[in-house]
């Protein structure tokens, strides 16, 4: 798929939605859960650490809210390119 945009954020937008229809056509059975209200909420469900781009796209943020919001509650650790 080939995505032109000149809006900031609107490819991300494109793709999770594509990947949400996915998940929901191609597993209707898994329970889908509401949007959490804090990265805290993420971080409480996640079995594994996530990176901040995967913590971002749960939480509808862009990276940088996101980084400031891991950063907040302590759970910003440098990995890789990111955290």
């Amino acid at each position: 798929m080939i995505v032109l945009t000149h809006e900031p954020g609107e490819a991300d937008k494109l793709a999770e939605g594509a990947y949400e229809t996915v998940i929901a056509n191609r597993a209707s059975e898994l329970p889908r859960r509401p949007r959490p209200d804090s990265v805290t909420d993420v971080l409480d469900w996640a079995t594994e650490p996530l990176a901040t781009a995967e913590t971002a796209l749960i939480m509808q943020l862009d990276l940088e809210q996101t980084r400031n919001a891991l950063t907040n509650v302590g759970h910003l650790h440098p990995a890789g390119a990111d955290g």
